[in-house]
């Protein structure tokens, strides 16, 4: 049976009096990923702000983590990212912010490595304030991923990036999961990705509409977040 790395129990969100999340509850084995799924304002980016206690709710969020230096615990990504152009780092440079507390000389061939994973290769002493947005985004992945995490959080990871882009991004992050035994959680709009990427997928629309393994998900659950068109509608 496998080790469970983060449970989430009854985890309600209220702001400014409106309820964002209510009575939300599941749990993430290891080395699976799991995708959040809903529409705009179905409150996955507030889910992920909970986890990291960023803001309030009720109920109980846990960490199950063994201790072990050669990891670190989570890497991030959120859905926006607002940096300072000015800021005089490379991309080599942000990347290595990944890997505060351990001695970075070790990871310079990973750093290339991860660098080239996520599409910035030739890119590594270039400035991280001329990259397009897109690109900032991809460096911050490959920054998140640098420590193999025992969790990956990513918020919307490929926005403004194109398909091809997007399917080489979701081919490598599936190959480092494996290689990592790492456990994500994928935060997104796309229902086309379940059946390639998800090994579990919850349905949020301010409250569960489904949580269950990716092939045992029905047409029904997407109608319930989506309406009819999405059981037509493919990329």
């Amino acid at each position: 049976m496998k080790k469970i790395v983060l449970k989430v129990e009854n985890v309600s969100v209220v702001l400014e009096g409106n309820t964002i999340l209510e009575d939300v509850s599941f749990a993430l084995p290891e080395g699976e990923l799991l995708m959040v799924l809903g529409p705009n304002g179905a409150g996955k980016s507030v889910l992920i702000k909970a986890l990291f206690g960023i803001v309030a709710h009720t109920g109980v969020v846990k960490f199950c983590f063994r201790t072990d230096s050669k990891y670190k615990k989570i890497g991030y990504v959120p859905q926006y990212i607002d940096f300072d152009r000015s800021i005089p780092l490379t991309v080599m440079e942000v990347v290595e912010l990944g890997l505060i507390g351990f001695d970075t000389k070790k990871y310079l061939r990973k750093i290339k490595q991860v660098i080239d994973l996520v599409g910035l290769q030739g890119k590594e002493n270039d400035s991280f304030g001329s990259l397009s947005g897109g690109q900032a985004r991809r460096a911050l992945i490959a920054q998140a991923m640098i420590g193999n995490p025992k969790l990956l959080i990513l918020d919307e990871p490929m926005a403004g990036v194109d398909l091809i882009g997007e399917k080489t991004f979701y081919e490598t992050l599936l190959g480092w999961k494996k290689e990592n035994q790492m456990s994500i959680i994928l935060v997104s709009h796309d229902y086309n990705l379940v059946s390639k990427i998800a090994d579990r997928v919850l349905c949020l629309n301010k409250k569960i509409v489904c949580y269950s393994k990716s092939s045992e998900l029905s047409g029904d659950s997407f109608e319930k977040l989506f309406g009819q068109e999405a059981l037509v509608h493919h990329h």
